[in-house]
């Protein structure tokens, strides 16, 4: 399966619950280095939050990333923190 280029994918997607909604479901997402499959993985999530009419706050865990996983993530909604532990 083909990547997604990563500018297709991520500037369709809005993670970012709406101002003030109930938010009943935390996603984490442990990545590390994702730029690749991080955007389909956050495509999917949106569909499926989408689908069964929910919001979720989506927070993607950095470890020790070298790539822009972390500006995906952030493009998209995502709450980014970083963890730089081995």
């Amino acid at each position: 399966m083909a990547p997604f280029p990563v500018d297709v994918v991520a500037s369709n997607i809005n993670l970012t619950p709406p101002e003030g909604a109930k938010i009943p479901y935390s996603v984490i997402i442990p990545a590390r280095n994702e730029e690749t499959l991080l955007p389909r993985c956050l495509a999917a999530l949106a569909q499926a939050l989408h689908s069964a009419e929910t919001t979720a706050e989506v927070i993607v865990v950095l470890n020790r990333c070298s790539d822009s996983t972390g500006q995906i993530a952030a493009q998209t909604g995502c709450t980014v923190i970083e963890n730089n532990a081995k």
